[in-house]
C-alpha cells in the first residue's frame, strides 16, 4: 500500500547514490574557494541594494547572485547526503535548523525595524509598503510567500523571496531521495509541487544544476590542466553572459512569474556556474591551505545568510531615519553608510546565530517524532 511505501525510516537513503569519498575538508583551497564566493555574493546583493547607485550600478546582478546561491546549495545539500548517509529524520532537522537559525531572527528584526521606522518616518515606510506586513511576516515564517503566483515578501525585506525556493526544494528532493520505491517518489514529490506552484519549480533546473555538478565532481575530475583552462572559459563565458544583460523569456520580475520570469536565462547561468564549480575542484591547488585563512573563510561562509537575509531591513531603516539628518553627505558617503553598518551588523549576526544552529538542531530533535538517526557529531553540529 502506498501508506506503507512511503517511508523515511533512516535506511531509506539510496545507498547507490552514497559515495564512500570523504566530504571536502574544510581546509581545502576548494571549500575556502567556496566560502568566499558566497560571501562575495551576499556582499554584491548588498551593494546592489543601495538606492544611490541602482541607476548606475547594475541592480539586476542582485538576481543573478541568488540563481548562483541557488547552484551552490544544490552542490552542498546534496553533498552532505550523499557522503554522511543520513535518514530524512537528520535531513530534515539539519536543514530546517539551518533556515531558522537565521530566518526566526531575521522576521523579528524585520517587524521590529519596520515598526520603529514606520514611527520615525511613515511617508517613506508608507511608500514602500505594499499592504498586509503582518500577513506577509507570517507566510515567510512557513515559506509560503513565494508558493504559485504570490509574490508577498515582506516589502522591507525582499530578499525573503528565495528563502521560500530554497524551503521547496529541500523539500522536493528529499520527497525523492528518501522515499522508498518509485511511486512512493513520484507521490511525494508531486505533492511538494503540487504546494510549490510553477513559479518555484520553473527555477528548481538552476538547483538541481549543484546537484548534477557535485555527482559528477565526486566520480572523476579532469587533470589540473585542463580544470584550470576549463575554468578560466566558462568564468569568462558567467561574464559575457552578465554583460549582455540577457534575460528571457520575461525580465526578472514580470508579472505573473516574478523572480522565475527569466527562467531560460537563469537556467543558461546555472549550467555555466556549475561547469565552472565543477573544474574549481582540479583547478585548485589539492594541499592543505593554512589554517589561518580556512578559518576566516570559514567565518565568512557562515555570516553569508544573516547578511543576505538582514541587509535589506537594515539599508532602509538607515535610509528612512538617518540619512534625512545628514543631508550635507555626498553620494560616497551615504552610499558608504548604507554598505558599512548593515555589512558589519548582519555579519555579527550570522556568527551568533551560528552558534545557536546546535540547540535548534537539539530541540528539533527531541520534538519531531521517530527514532533520532543523527550521529555524534550531527548532535553537536548540524549538516
Amino acid at each position: 500500500m502506498l501508506k506503507n511505501e512511503v517511508n523515511f525510516a533512516p535506511d531509506a537513503v539510496d545507498k547507490r547514490l552514497v559515495n564512500p569519498l570523504p566530504m571536502n575538508r574544510a581546509d581545502s583551497w576548494f571549500s575556502i574557494s567556496m566560502d568566499l564566493v558566497r560571501f562575495c555574493l551576499a556582499v554584491t546583493v548588498l551593494v546592489c541594494h543601495i538606492p544611490a547607485l541602482q541607476g548606475g550600478f547594475p541592480g539586476w546582478l542582485a538576481h543573478s547572485c541568488v540563481i548562483v546561491f541557488f547552484v551552490i546549495s544544490g552542490y552542498f545539500i546534496s553533498q552532505s547526503v550523499f557522503t554522511k548517509k543520513m535518514g530524512f529524520r537528520a535531513y530534515a532537522i539539519a536543514r530546517l535548523s539551518r533556515l531558522y537559525s537565521v530566518l526566526a531572527p531575521a522576521l523579528v528584526l524585520t517587524g521590529i525595524l519596520l515598526t520603529v521606522g514606520t514611527m520615525i518616518n511613515p511617508p517613506f515606510y508608507a511608500a514602500l509598503s505594499r499592504g498586509h506586513e503582518p500577513l506577509r511576516l507570517l507566510l515567510s515564517l512557513v515559506f509560503g510567500q513565494e508558493t504559485w503566483f504570490l509574490s508577498a515578501s515582506p516589502t522591507s525585506n525582499g530578499p525573503l523571496w528565495s528563502l521560500a525556493f530554497e524551503f521547496w526544494y529541500y523539500a522536493l528532493f528529499a520527497g525523492f531521495f528518501f522515499a522508498r520505491g518509485l511511486r512512493a517518489k513520484l507521490t511525494v514529490s508531486l505533492l511538494a509541487a503540487a504546494v510549490a506552484g510553477p513559479k518555484i519549480l520553473l527555477l528548481l533546473p538552476t538547483w538541481l544544476a549543484g546537484v548534477a555538478c557535485c555527482a559528477s565532481a565526486r566520480r572523476r575530475v579532469p587533470t589540473r590542466q585542463v580544470s584550470r583552462i576549463s575554468f578560466a572559459i566558462f568564468a569568462a563565458l558567467i561574464i559575457c553572459l552578465e554583460s549582455a544583460k540577457f534575460e528571457y523569456p520575461f525580465p526578472e520580475g514580470t508579472f505573473p512569474l516574478f523572480h522565475s520570469g527569466s527562467f531560460v536565462s537563469d537556467w543558461m547561468l546555472s549550467l555555466l556556474v556549475a561547469a565552472t564549480i565543477y573544474f574549481l575542484h582540479g583547478a585548485v591547488p589539492s594541499s592543505q591551505a593554512p589554517a589561518g585563512l580556512a578559518d576566516v573563510a570559514r567565518r565568512a561562509g557562515n555570516a553569508t545568510f544573516a547578511i543576505y537575509l538582514l541587509h535589506y531591513p537594515l539599508q532602509k531603516f538607515i535610509i528612512a531615519t538617518l540619512l534625512p539628518r545628514l543631508p550635507e553627505l555626498g553620494h560616497p558617503w551615504m552610499d558608504a553608510i548604507c554598505v558599512l553598518p548593515p555589512l558589519l551588523i548582519a555579519g555579527a549576526c550570522g556568527l551568533l546565530f551560528e552558534s545557536s544552529r546546535p540547540r535548534i538542531a537539539a530541540a528539533l530533535d527531541s520534538l519531531l517524532p521517530g527514532t533520532s538517526d543523527r550521529t555524534d557529531s550531527d548532535k553537536r553540529k548540524a549538516a
